[in-house]
């Protein structure tokens, strides 16, 4: 993910953009610039929008409207011509989000992960954002444009916003941006929080080790090709040796300050830059291997590890977690709907208390996370400033020592937005303020919706003094809200008060046509389903169940019973996977149904074997989609889904209830436990220690041989990796010792080394039959072309965030073309002369 400014030019503006993103036709305020016109590129566009401040006109919900007065209103403000200046205004921060495939999330789904990511670093300024989601052979990405300038009910827009976005150090000569928005972690945890939400198994693609940086100089033309794919070379180089020499430095960095990392996050990590599929396997037995790595279970399949971290953090973690337990009155934390709130709880403690010396330590993850309560307590005299400048590198320490950031005995530390900060640096705080002698007292803003992923502490403080908490969160609606915070405790003990939870006694499936849907575990569905549907046939409820046939069989369904897609194969446009719609209308004999979903009706020819079943009991997925209203049973079964049972229901708070498995919880006190468990962010010491390592016992049978005399005697020899390319192209150049030897033949048969280089690619374009094929082969001879520029789209250097992706089909004749390679008859002439063995005679005593 990446974000840039987009600036009013002599050649457009944010009219320019929109129109891109767009894909459409739009008109520059000024007359004498020509329309810009991408329509050709529609092909590739799934969905536009732009969200308004509440009370705003709808006239601006046309991306036309909105991007002409954002435009017009930097024109009026410009007194120097645009080509005399060196700043030039900027009119919107335009991001472009990489969002998970269409194999992996729907539609709305994705758009729902759009907008929240998008509206995130907004905060409660009224800001217009536009969004336009491309969907492609490239991967699936968002771009979100977000106005500079607040819009007023009436629609005017107002000045900008300063320190929005990004916050400015002025020098004399320049200002330069000090603190910006953390658009990388904002995605990676709005995405992580979704999948928890909807109980899905998918993860985010962590960040490499060494991740690359983003070059804003200026390359020239003729080696931007190069220069990027030796960067590329460099970075995947230093990786891969990471990966395979060190273990705990590789887990702590794609952490990222988090108590814990999935082990799918591993094997994704692997995938990226080891090709071999063997390779990968043993890099991750060797991790989880390794003294100084430790293995967790979520409590559902002890000998299954789904959690691994390092020792020195899991013992930080829990240190920090057994004084947090303890409390005492060295520690204190205030929690409320809002930062104001919070800031002004935090003002009063320090004014009750004060009656030291000292001035109180601010600490935040940035400075500016410190300055509204710096600003209440000036007349203290307070010292701001970051985390970093205690806990940080000995540069960033020192800097703190100079601005007298220190903990000293009985100095009170104060830490407005505990949220933002990542466990492993709290609880490094939370130790050393212990060590010390200090006392601490944090914010908790509930607003952020933060404390799932990676700032558990702070959640888990300001939860186990809910007592202390104002009664502002007393409301059903609230409930939600809290669960989204970790104020798990807090929002069980609501759920408790409200009669939504039953402990004991088994889900009560009743066939009254208003309880509908029942959302249970994913193996219990066709079970529960059937029974409910049969008892609601008996009672009279629905109609009798019609037969259709379809190419995998009968299925029967009843006239005004809900169905529940779980794919795309045989759906129309209007309908995509995971959506819940209802049977208006069944055709035995001529084997459809129509249904409906938001007003829309669809058919759905069973010869083309729709991807739906019924939905009398469904998945915590796709509950979401049902319509607000809808009642449910929702039972908690699986440990694993204890939070996502629970945000479901306190998102239909008034029309849910809780049946929660005794092996799960007997009372409200263990379920709120159960659900911490649950938590994608849990500590160490709420997961299960994986008891044994069979890890040592796979890499001993791997190593035994029982043919040893059949083993190669001249080892392979190292490939050079296909930059550019994603893993599936990279997995299918690895996948056998043929296609192995056919990727580095073709290599020395095109390279640049070649004498013949520019003669073999003429004739080895000449004989692929597939377009992947090809740019393979431009790649290796260093040929292949640059991306073309456009203002309007970032990264500058290359086309997309991604590289591209290809389709099953191009994969797979690109494979035929590997294998064909190394066969004399497929006429590629890659085999040297010396390994021809000339076929026995006819008459030879082995020929059959």
């Amino acid at each position: 993910m990446r974000a840039k400014p987009i600036s009013l030019t002599v050649t457009g503006g944010v009219t320019q953009n929109f129109a891109y993103s767009g894909r459409t036709i739009m008109m520059d305020p000024r007359p004498e610039i020509a329309a810009f016109d991408y329509s050709a590129l529609r092909d590739d566009l799934a969905h536009v929008e732009v969200l308004l401040p509440p009370d705003a006109p709808a006239m601006y919900l046309d991306p036309a409207a909105l991007a002409y007065a954002l435009d017009v209103k930097e024109i009026q403000k410009v007194r120097t011509p645009l080509s005399e200046r060196e700043r030039l205004p900027q009119v919107v921060m335009s991001a472009v989000i990489a969002l998970p495939s269409a194999f992996e999330v729907s539609g709305d789904e994705a758009l729902t992960i759009t907008r929240r990511i998008a509206l995130y670093p907004c905060g409660s300024h009224r800001v217009p954002i536009h969004i336009a989601i491309h969907n492609a052979l490239i991967n699936r990405h968002a771009h979100a444009d977000i106005a500079l300038r607040p819009m007023a009910p009436d629609g005017s827009l107002g000045l900008k916003i300063p320190d929005f976005l990004v916050r400015f150090r002025v020098n004399r000569a320049d200002s330069d941006p000090v603190e910006g928005t953390g658009w990388p972690d904002i995605s990676c945890e709005i995405q992580e929080t979704f999948f928890a939400e909807r109980a899905i198994d998918l993860v985010v693609d962590p960040c490499a080790p060494v991740p690359e940086h983003h070059f804003d100089g200026d390359i020239p033309d003729h080696i931007t090709a190069q220069w990027i794919r030796d960067q590329r070379l460099a970075r995947r180089h230093v990786n891969v040796r990471m990966i395979k020499t060190s273990p705990t430095h590789s887990i702590e960095k794609i952490a990222r300050g988090r108590s814990a990392v999935r082990l799918a996050e591993l094997h994704r990590l692997c995938a990226r830059f080891i090709d071999s599929e063997q390779d990968r396997r043993i890099q991750v037995e060797r991790m989880l291997a390794d003294q100084n790595i430790v293995s967790l279970s979520d409590g559902t399949e002890a000998g299954m590890p789904r959690y691994v971290t390092t020792r020195r953090v899991a013992r930080i973690i829990d240190r920090a977690c057994g004084l947090i337990d303890r409390g005492g009155r060295t520690m204190t934390a205030v929690s409320a709907s809002e930062h104001d709130a919070v800031v002004r709880q935090l003002a009063n403690i320090q004014a009750a208390g004060d009656q030291q010396h000292e001035p109180p330590l601010i600490l935040g993850r940035t400075l500016s996370d410190c300055a509204p309560l710096a600003d209440i307590m000036r007349a203290r005299n307070p010292v701001v400033g970051t985390l970093d400048m205690i806990l940080g590198k000995p540069q960033k320490r020192a800097r703190g020592r100079w601005r007298r950031v220190n903990l000293k005995v009985e100095r009170n530390i104060i830490v407005p937005h505990a949220e933002l900060v990542d466990d492993q640096r709290l609880a490094r705080l939370i130790l050393a303020a212990d060590s010390t002698g200090s006392k601490l007292l944090f914010g908790h803003d509930q607003s952020r919706e933060s404390g799932i992923v990676r700032s558990f502490l702070a959640a888990h403080i300001a939860d186990l003094q809910a007592p202390q908490l104002p009664q502002d969160h007393e409301g059903p609606q609230a409930i939600e809200r809290l669960l989204r915070s970790g104020l798990v405790r807090s929002a069980v003990e609501a759920m408790a008060d409200l009669k939504v939870l039953h402990f004991g006694a088994g889900p009560d499936f009743d066939v009254d046509s208003e309880l509908p849907f029942a959302v249970v575990d994913s193996s219990r569905i066709e079970e529960v389903g059937d029974a409910i549907r049969t008892g609601r046939v008996r009672a009279g409820l629905v109609e009798e169940m019609d037969t259709l046939a379809g190419p995998r069989g009968e299925v029967r369904l009843s006239l005004g019973e809900w169905v529940v897609t779980t794919g795309t194969r045989g759906l129309p446009q209007t309908l995509d996977a995971h959506q819940l719609a209802q049977i208006v209308a069944i055709d035995s004999s001529a084997n459809w149904i129509d249904v409906v979903r938001r007003g829309m009706v669809a058919r759905l020819d069973f010869g083309n074997d729709p991807a739906i079943r019924p939905a009398a009991a469904i998945s915590i997925r796709a509950a979401w989609d049902a319509p607000r209203g809808s009642n449910f049973v929702i039972e908690l079964a699986d440990p694993r889904r204890v939070w996502a049972g629970l945000l479901l229901a306190a998102n239909r708070i008034e029309h849910a209830q809780i049946y929660v498995n005794p092996s799960i919880a007997r009372t409200h006190i263990d379920l709120a436990d159960a659900a911490r468990r649950s938590l994608p962010a849990a500590p160490p010491s709420h997961r299960i220690l994986r008891p044994g390592n069979d890890v040592e016992l796979n890499n001993i049978l791997d190593d035994f041989d029982p043919f040893p005399e059949l083993k190669t005697a001249e080892p392979e020899r190292a490939l050079l990796p296909p930059v550019g390319f994603n893993e599936a192209v990279r997995h299918r150049i690895m996948k056998s010792r043929q296609t192995r030897l056919a990727y580095r033949l073709l290599h020395e048969h095109v390279s640049p080394q070649n004498a013949n280089c520019q003669q073999n690619v003429r004739r080895s374009l000449g004989l692929c039959s597939s377009e992947l094929t090809r740019k393979v082969i431009l790649a290796l001879a260093e040929q292949d072309e640059v991306p073309g520029f456009d203002e309007a789209d970032f990264p500058l250097e290359l086309a997309e965030l991604e590289p591209r992706y290809w389709s099953a089909w191009e994969l797979y004749k690109f494979q035929l073309d590997l294998n064909l390679m190394t066969v004399r008859a497929g006429g590629w002439g890659l085999l040297p002369p010396n390994g021809y063995r000339p076929r026995a005679a006819i008459g030879a005593p082995n020929e059959p």
